[in-house]
C-alpha cells in the first residue's frame, strides 16, 4: 500500500499529518545511516569488491519486497537474480 501517494494531496499534508512525517523522518534516517555505513565499508575495501556487494540490492529488495508488501516475484526476475549473485560470487572468488 502506498501511504504518501494515495493520502496526500499537496506536500504540506505530509508535513501536517505526523504518520507520514514520522515515515518520512526515519526514511532520511535510514538513508543517513546507510550512507554513513557505505562510507566505512570504503575504507575497509577497495571500490571493485565493495561495489560487487552493494549489488546484493538487486537481489535483496525483491525478496523483501514479496515478504512485506507481497508483491510476486516472476520467474525472469529469479534467473536475473541467479546471474547477479553467480557474478558476484565469481567477481569476489580469489
Amino acid at each position: 500500500m502506498k501511504v504518501v501517494g494515495t493520502r496526500t494531496n499537496h506536500i504540506t499534508d505530509l508535513l501536517t499529518d505526523w504518520r507520514l512525517a514520522g515515515l518520512l523522518g526515519t526514511a532520511l534516517f535510514l538513508y543517513a545511516a546507510s550512507t554513513l555505513l557505505w562510507v566505512d565499508v570504503l575504507r575497509e575495501l577497495p571500490l571493485s569488491r565493495a561495489y560487487m556487494i552493494l549489488t546484493l540490492a538487486v537481489v535483496l529488495v525483491p525478496f523483501t519486497s514479496a515478504l512485506v508488501f507481497g508483491e510476486t516475484i516472476s520467474k525472469r526476475l529469479i534467473i536475473g537474480m541467479i546471474l547477479v549473485g553467480a557474478g558476484i560470487i565469481i567477481s569476489n572468488y580469489e
